[in-house]
């Protein structure tokens, strides 16, 4: 209909554009004949330019150029991949895929192309897909172990699915999420199996640990506590969302409750530190149901009172901070005085987003002036304290 309409508008004052992937070729040959415009994929700088541009946040060299070279110089896809991740999962490949912002259209395009293939190419697709560094050797290794011949492949190039040069690259930047969503649990058990055995336990220590997680059914204390040591690591190089995922996964895999409370506390620390304040509540409330002493006890009221203080911005979330400094006090002194500090100097922010907008008249950064019927009223409950009365507490 696009194209009959486009071949009679000539005595019309309208214009017409329309696009078309040129691997479309069904397509492409209705417009045959018609004024065409060919846009080249984005080279390396223009696409990192373009990236940096959309996705303001540090990233990881790694996650960077991953998402460059997956992206295959399509300008939507480097807008699209950075916004509908959120920053906890940028995490240099240490979350799991997300087949959240894919497309009916992908994943009915992968359905189809795949519906055919042998089942042992369709096995080397999810393991390329599991496998978020594109790694070529770490692919055939995995493989083999799997009992794959390399003839696997072709069906699936052929196919256009994938291609394996000096990296594995997707057809389409979100077709990796629908191959792994699209597979069984045991079967992505068994990819991460291979994988984790075919990983070298010294140069990638952390990649290892991740996958061995991802193929336990369970719970497995050794493999728990080998993220608790990717997620210290992952701490020193400042490899923030990388930690909490870590940390996350071995919450999930613990067996013993007080360990699992424990690591679900710090778990929830650090994907609040990586952006995912969410995500950190819910980890607060598994911590919350697992015996806890008196100092982490006190550290999850102190996180719970942060996240709400910079979410809710209501009227008792100063005091929420407040009664958890002084529970933190007798156990950490430092931490305390600092949490005080930190509420002192938050706080006329705080403030002047509840008084809400200035009244005309009342003078440059004059703040409105509360009428009798709109005062808090004096003492009675936290949420009917006024400022002054949190700033003489602090």
């Amino acid at each position: 209909m696009l194209v009959f309409v486009a071949r009679r508008v000539e005595a019309e004052r309208v214009g017409l554009m329309a696009a078309v992937r040129d691997s479309d070729e069904a397509d492409i040959e209705h417009f045959a004949g018609l004024p065409a415009l060919h846009l080249a994929r984005l080279g390396g700088t223009d696409a990192r330019e373009l990236l940096a541009s959309a996705f303001h946040t540090p990233l990881d060299d790694s996650v960077r150029e991953r998402i460059v070279t997956e992206a295959c110089g399509n300008p939507l896809a480097l807008l699209e991949l950075p916004r509908s991740a959120q920053a906890a999962q940028l995490a240099g490949g240490f979350e799991l895929p997300d087949v959240r912002g894919v497309p009916h259209r992908v994943a009915d395009s992968f359905q189809r192309r795949s519906a055919g293939l042998p089942a042992e190419t369709r096995l080397l697709l999810l393991l390329a897909a599991t496998d978020p560094t594109g790694e070529v050797e770490l692919l055939w290794r995995a493989a083999a172990r799997l009992g794959i011949e390399p003839g696997a492949a072709a069906p699936a190039e052929a196919a256009g699915l994938f291609q394996i040069g000096t990296l594995v690259r997707f057809r389409h930047p979100l077709v990796r999420s629908a191959i792994y969503r699209a597979a069984t649990p045991p079967d992505r058990r068994r990819a991460h199996a291979a994988l984790a055995a075919a990983t070298d336990p010294l140069l990638d220590p952390d990649r290892r640990a991740w996958h061995r997680a991802q193929a336990v059914q369970g719970t497995d204390e050794d493999a728990a506590a080998e993220l608790e040591h990717s997620a210290d690591r992952a701490l020193a190089r400042g490899g923030l969302a990388a930690a909490a995922a870590f940390l996350q996964q071995a919450v999930v895999l613990t067996p013993e409750p007080a360990a699992r409370a424990r690591r679900a506390l710090e778990a929830a620390h650090a994907k609040h530190d990586a952006g995912a304040s969410d995500v950190a509540l819910e980890l607060l409330g598994v911590a919350d149901t697992g015996p806890l002493d008196a100092l982490p006890r006190a550290r999850l009221g102190l996180l719970r009172a942060q996240i709400a203080f910079h979410t809710r911005r209501g009227s008792d979330e100063p005091t929420m901070l407040l009664q958890a400094a002084k529970a933190l006090a007798p156990l950490d002194a430092a931490r305390a005085r600092g949490l005080r500090a930190g509420v002192r100097g938050v706080l006329p922010r705080w403030s002047a987003r509840r008084t809400g907008p200035r009244v005309a008249g009342g003078g440059r950064g004059c703040p409105r002036r509360p009428s009798a019927a709109h005062a808090p009223p004096a003492g009675g409950s936290a949420a009917g304290r006024t400022d002054p009365e949190v700033h003489a507490r602090l």
